[in-house]
């Protein structure tokens, strides 16, 4: 590694003009297999940080290693820190700025991610920072474990969030192009209230909150694992449209074939059940859709998610059917009075219910099983490694623990 030292320079042109030479002369025409570090004290950073060579700096610093800025004052660390985040922006970068003591409280408000190791030097440095470390050590669980999880927790549920409103907004949309916008709802109002405030939400946030991908030993073990939360891979705006699109075929599905199998469908009077008979079996298909889409999201089955995802699908069932119960049904929603009772008796009903979830989630599966057999990400062949699966020969796991199978080729790590 060739170290750099910026050091005795009087002025700003003259510091420029000697990392200029250095970036045409070793940086740029040298070995490319050669690193480069920088060492930088306080009096030149103050030149170095100036208009007239603050790029040059930067473009500088990150053909290196490692810059290394020794005897700076606090208002300098925070300003090194400004340099990087308000110029790197094309593709945006995240900062992290990590210390313990009372000097380094501007330089952790000034990067996006402030860390503060509590330790001899007080508790500055902890109360100014958005997460806390005993020891420095710890940054490596932080970062490669908690922080590859959080991203990918947070990216799914707010993903999925934007698909489960969208998948009903949608399906009342394809109704009111039915309709002829005519202002008649598809969905019972009480339905509609408990959607997101009951029906779709425990089941999703224990879901995506405790869902991990692969395992702590894992991550240690391949680091490089970390690639996909680094680069955002989870989460942009290609991702987000797909969702979208998913949730347009799902909604198609949930509205059109029950609307197919409820023309024609009478009670047991021989009245035309009409459009609750369509709107119900709709959302009673949207709500298993929803929890089946997100059941082929989550790696993680332990048992708050089963839990509360059978919870979830029987609360909505008990609610609707007191809701359809005759004195409960007059004070809330008279046009439902029965009606879950008479669905429940209905053929057309289950055959919808059946073929119009199996006919919405059949696309994601055969997504999912192509992606993970044919177009595995990193994380998706860990996973499996995880699971006791290697090179299409299954072995089983120790009980309770899940075993990461041995990588013959090194070039995997």
């Amino acid at each position: 590694m060739n170290i750099h030292i910026l050091s005795g320079a009087k002025n700003a042109t003259e510091l420029k003009a000697k990392i200029m030479d250095i970036m045409m002369r070793e940086v740029g025409g040298g070995d490319p297999t050669v690193q480069h570090a920088i060492v930088i004290d306080g009096a030149t950073l103050t030149m170095a940080l100036c208009d007239a060579v603050k790029m040059e700096f930067l473009d500088f610093g990150l053909h290196c290693g490692v810059c290394v800025c020794c005897r700076v004052s606090p208002k300098q660390k925070a300003e090194v820190v400004r340099l990087v985040r308000d110029n790197l922006t094309n593709p945006p970068v995240i900062t992290l700025a990590i210390g313990d003591g009372a000097n380094d409280v501007s330089m952790i408000q000034a990067a996006h991610i402030g860390i503060g190791i509590s330790g001899q030097e007080g508790m500055q440095a902890v109360r100014a920072s958005d997460f806390s470390i005993a020891q420095f050590r710890y940054l490596e669980r932080l970062l490669l474990v908690h922080g590859a999880w959080c991203y990918k927790r947070v990216s799914k549920f707010i993903l999925f969030y934007f698909y489960k409103n969208m998948a009903n907004v949608l399906t009342e949309y394809w109704f009111a192009y039915s309709a002829g916008f005519s202002g008649q709802v598809l969905f019972a109002d009480w339905l509609s209230l408990g959607y997101n405030a009951v029906f779709t939400s425990f089941a999703c946030i224990f879901g995506y909150c405790l869902d991990q991908d692969i395992n702590v030993e894992t991550i240690r073990k391949y680091p490089r694992s970390y690639e996909y939360s680094m680069f955002g891979l989870g989460f942009d705006m290609k991702k987000f449209f797909a969702w979208i699109i998913v949730a347009l075929w799902h909604a198609t599905a949930c509205y059109y074939i029950p609307k197919w199998y409820s023309q024609g469908a009478v009670d047991d009077s021989g009245v035309a059940m009409g459009n609750w008979f369509h709107g119900t079996t709709s959302f009673v298909c949207i709500i298993i859709v929803v929890h089946a889409k997100m059941s082929i999201m989550v790696y993680s089955w332990n048992y708050l998610v089963k839990l509360f995802l059978v919870v979830s699908v029987v609360v909505f069932f008990v609610s609707i059917s007191i809701l359809c119960f005759p004195p409960m049904s007059k004070i809330f929603q008279p046009e439902m009075t029965g009606l879950i009772f008479m669905l429940y008796g209905n053929g057309r009903f289950w055959f919808a219910v059946v073929l119009s979830s199996f006919v919405a989630i059949l696309p994601d599966c055969l997504y999912k099983y192509i992606e993970t057999m044919y177009f595995p990400s990193p994380h998706h062949i860990l996973h499996e490694r995880e699971m006791g699966h290697l090179d299409g020969v299954y072995t089983k796991p120790e009980t309770g623990k899940r075993q990461v199978a041995p990588i013959n080729n090194s070039t995997e790590q």
